[in-house]
């Protein structure tokens, strides 16, 4: 007889069918995980619900659904659809030509090309005949004649009615059945003793991976006992069952185990180092390093350098952003110059000049509003891009300061919770600086605009309008502005006239109190340039005015050098040229006053988008401080209980571990499968358990250890390099 076993193998399809099938495939992934690589092309597995009014399947991984290469392997896991079309193809994939070579190239007999079928499920589950009618009318329509086997677990106590699966191994009078034999796993033992439901579906799974894995069904006699005929008249003749075991050792039980006793020794290692306590010296440097750090972020979000065009508020530099975002915040800056360009006074003083209509500066200024208007929306979207940018780059620092301290070998959590501490007693002062700030920039527009407001009363006001009063509170002029409905907006029509002066206006977004200062500025302009007297006015005034000043200086002058000629004309020139110096300066006083007035015109759209942006910029400094400083106080809470965060990774390590032990040898494989390690029996409580295992492994790991992986070799060395691990992952300390 021949010592050597040849290798075989046969197609094979296993459909599962509701909860019961569902644990089978779970227990059957599990074995498969022996099954050779070059078998699994030939294996396709469905699961089927019970619930589903029709046959509709799901495909089924190999090797479980979590499992990657199982994801690699098979393209279609996970498809779901109809049964009949999801047989259709994987029975053509399994039992393609192109497979059937491939294994028999690997070493493997095919004796039997056709694919065997196996429906696995519980006894009682309604949905076997849609299933089987499905399998049949496929086969049918292939012509191909196979094996279709049942495995079952359980039998219902309701013996009087005959469950479907046992009329389809009998047949109807003269045909044949439709399925050739059920291995069945009862819940009653040969030795009288109960089985629990999980254990009779481990038995099942364990026959279902030797069915396929060894192709017993190929063999003669298991064939010819299988066999359907139509001679059988019990359904007892149909039934059996099969006995199997493994010999093998739990690997993935094994390492889940050591791994878990390794990780709590080295948790009992790290809560040495980090009860070590830090000396007054380090706690103030790192404190006066957090100080450091907390005044260069409040330096960069306070208002340090003059917003472009704006004529004088202040705006934050952001300048922690230059290192990363360098170009978005020369964006933003582009953003804030388009934004206040609006209201150059050298843009609108050409576009003035220039005009033929005859439009007012005040109409001018107001119709330059509507591109200043979608120029703050632009601005405004870039600005929350780059304070977001910027809070994640604070983030960031803090993060890799923290990280810098925690992972020291030596007292590296007292040094991190000393800088921590300070960063938060910062944080906290700081928040209290956001609301000093939007009251600063609220006061401080309330006061430039006051002075407008006094600037804009005087004479110029027609005598015969009713006076106004103009409110000094109406409620945020950025939330005025944004709804231009708003009560204390008004609209005027266009072409309106306002006390009969050559004032035409254009719908403008401004506020109430806003709008009239505007209006009254505007009168002011428009009386001050009518005051600013005209060349040739000036030119006559200075004729008349020379000959007095003539006159006079001669008759000052003695006698012998009044009456010479020349002395004469000097004196006239003389007179002629202080005159026009005076007329000039007179003038240029007069347009100089009236430039100013246009220009504050331009000053109050300018102040109020100016305090739109700050507005904006404060409700950003709290969506930038108020995370951070939320995550700063995690960081110190975790910092501050970091022993006892420690030491319950630690207790659950261990607990884990034990779990681990409890569910290998408490589970249904245990009492069908026989546990070896290290060429010793592995038992729960015997002469050889997972505590010998792990004590075996430990010897060996540091013994043998290979040189490059020296550090293996010490506790306190796997310590440092989980410690430099996590650095380069730049793990923080609330990620742990």
């Amino acid at each position: 007889m021949s010592s050597v076993v040849r290798l075989q193998f046969r197609p094979s399809i296993l459909i599962f069918i509701g909860e019961s099938g569902r644990n089978i495939y779970e227990h059957l992934t599990s074995l498969f995980a022996v099954l050779p690589e070059d078998l699994h092309g030939g294996v396709g597995m469905l699961a089927v619900s019970e619930r589903a009014p029709h046959a509709y399947a799901q495909v089924l991984s190999l090797l479980g659904a979590d499992d990657d290469a199982a994801t690699a392997r098979e393209d279609a896991r996970g498809e779901a659809g109809p049964l009949a079309e999801l047989l259709a193809a994987m029975l053509r994939r399994v039992q393609s030509d192109r497979e059937i070579r491939a294994i028999q190239q690997r070493g493997y007999a095919v004796p039997v090309p056709q694919t065997q079928i196996f429906i696995a499920g519980h006894t009682t589950s309604p949905a076997f005949p849609m299933v089987l009618d499905a399998v049949a009318e496929e086969l049918r329509r292939s012509r191909i004649t196979t094996q279709i086997c049942y495995v079952l677990s359980d039998v219902p106590h309701d013996t009087e009615s005959l469950p479907s699966w046992q009329r389809h191994l009998l047949g109807d009078a003269g045909q044949m059945p439709e399925v050739n034999f059920s291995f069945l796993y009862e819940e009653m033992g040969q030795r009288g003793t109960f089985h629990s439901q999980a254990e009779t579906e481990y038995a099942a799974a364990e026959a279902l991976f030797a069915l396929v894995a060894t192709s017993i069904e190929s063999a003669p006699v298991v064939h010819q006992t299988t066999q359907k005929t139509l001679t059988t008249t019990d359904v007892d003749q149909r039934l059996g069952s099969l006995g199997t075991s493994l010999i093998a050792f739990p690997r993935a039980a094994a390492e889940r185990y050591c791994t878990d006793l390794l990780g709590a020794e080295l948790m009992r290692g790290w809560t040495d180092t980090i009860s070590a306590k830090a000396d007054d010296a380090l706690r103030r440097e790192q404190r006066e390093r957090a100080e450091r750090d907390g005044e260069a972020i409040y330096r960069h979000l306070s208002d340090r350098e003059e917003r472009p065009l704006a004529g004088g508020p202040l705006q934050p530099d952001l300048a922690f952003l230059r290192e990363h975002h360098e170009s978005q915040l020369h964006q933003l800056q582009q953003r804030t110059e388009e934004l206040f360009s609006a209201f150059a006074y050298d843009s609108v003083a050409d576009e003035y000049a220039g005009n033929a209509t005859g439009e007012s500066w005040a109409t001018l200024a107001a119709r330059r509003e509507g591109n200043a208007i979608l120029a703050f929306h632009v601005w405004e979207q870039l600005a929350r891009a780059t304070w977001i940018a910027a809070a994640e780059d604070v983030e960031r620092r803090i993060g890799a300061a923290v990280n810098e301290l925690w992972l020291r070998e030596e007292s590296g959590v007292r040094r991190a919770l000393a800088y921590v501490e300070r960063l938060d007693e910062g944080f906290d002062l700081l928040r209290e600086r956001l609301s000093t700030w939007r009251t600063g920039h609220r006061q401080e527009y309330d006061r430039e605009l006051a002075e407008l407001d006094r600037l804009s009363r005087g004479p110029w006001i027609p005598v015969d309008r009713a006076p106004t009063t103009v409110p000094t509170n109406t409620g945020d002029p950025a939330t005025a502005a944004r709804n231009p409905a708003n009560a204390d907006t008004i609209i005027l029509p266009e072409n309106a006239r306002i006390d009969g002066a050559a004032l035409q206006t254009t719908p403008t977004h401004l506020p109430r109190r806003e709008q009239e200062i505007v209006r009254r500025l505007a009168l002011r302009a428009d009386w001050l340039e009518s005051q600013t007297p005209s060349i040739p006015n000036l030119a006559a005034a200075g004729v008349m005015g020379v000959a007095p000043i003539v006159v006079m200086a001669l008759h000052a002058l003695p006698l012998q050098f009044a009456a010479q000629p020349l002395v004469i004309v000097g004196v006239i020139a003389l007179a002629a040229a202080l005159a026009f110096l005076a007329s000039w300066l007179v003038r240029r006083h007069a347009v100089r006053l009236a430039g100013d007035a246009r220009d504050d015109v331009l000053r109050v759209y300018r102040r109020f988008y100016a305090y739109r942006c700050e507005r904006r910029e404060d409700e950003l400094r709290v969506v930038l401080v108020g995370p951070l400083r939320r995550r700063v106080k995690r960081m110190r809470e975790r910092l501050e209980h970091m022993q006892s965060f420690v030491e319950s990774v630690q207790q659950a390590l261990a607990a884990d571990a034990e779990i681990t032990r409890d569910q290998l040898f408490d589970g249904p494989s245990s009492l069908r499968d026989i546990y070896v390690a290290n060429g010793e029996r592995l038992t729960r409580d015997g002469e050889y358990t997972l505590t010998h295992f792990y004590a075996e492994v430990t010897r060996r790991r540091l013994a043998n250890a290979h040189e490059d992986e020296s550090w293996h070799r010490s506790p306190e060395q796997m310590v440092q390099r989980l410690r430099q691990w996590l650095g380069s992952r730049y793990a923080n300390v609330l990620d742990l």
